[in-house]
C-alpha cells in the first residue's frame, strides 16, 4: 500500500472579507460548497485526513468526523466532490490512483 493520495485539484474558494479574524486569526474566506477535488496518481487508498491545498481546509473520513464533533466545536462540515483529472498525463495512467466513483468510506471537508 503506497502513501495516501494527495488532491491535485481545488475549487471553491471565494473572498468574503479580507484578513484575518483579529480574536482567533481565522480566514476571512468562505469556502462555496461542495469542495471539489481530483487525486494524483499514487496510492489507491484515502488517508483519514487529507489536504486539499495550501489552505486551512481539511477533507476526512465520516469515522474522524464524528470524533472531532464529539470533541470540538465551530466547525461546519462540508460535502466533498471527487472528479477525474481531465489533463492526466497518460504517463500516469498505469500508477494506482482513487478511482471514481469512489466506493471507500465517506468523505467531508471543513476549514
Amino acid at each position: 500500500m503506497g502513501s495516501p493520495p494527495l488532491a491535485a485539484a481545488v475549487r471553491g474558494r471565494l473572498p468574503s472579507k479580507r484578513g484575518v479574524c483579529p480574536e482567533c486569526s481565522s480566514s476571512g474566506q468562505r469556502r462555496v460548497k461542495p469542495l471539489v477535488i481530483a487525486w494524483e496518481p499514487g496510492s489507491e487508498v484515502v488517508g483519514d485526513f487529507v489536504w486539499p491545498g495550501f489552505g486551512s481546509g481539511v477533507v476526512v473520513t465520516d469515522k474522524v468526523l464524528r470524533v472531532l464533533q464529539q470533541r470540538y466545536q465551530g466547525f461546519e462540515p462540508g460535502p466533498v466532490e471527487m472528479v477525474e483529472d481531465e489533463d492526466e498525463p497518460h504517463a500516469d495512467r498505469g500508477k494506482p490512483r482513487i478511482r471514481l466513483p469512489y466506493c471507500g468510506q465517506h468523505c467531508t471537508s471543513f476549514g
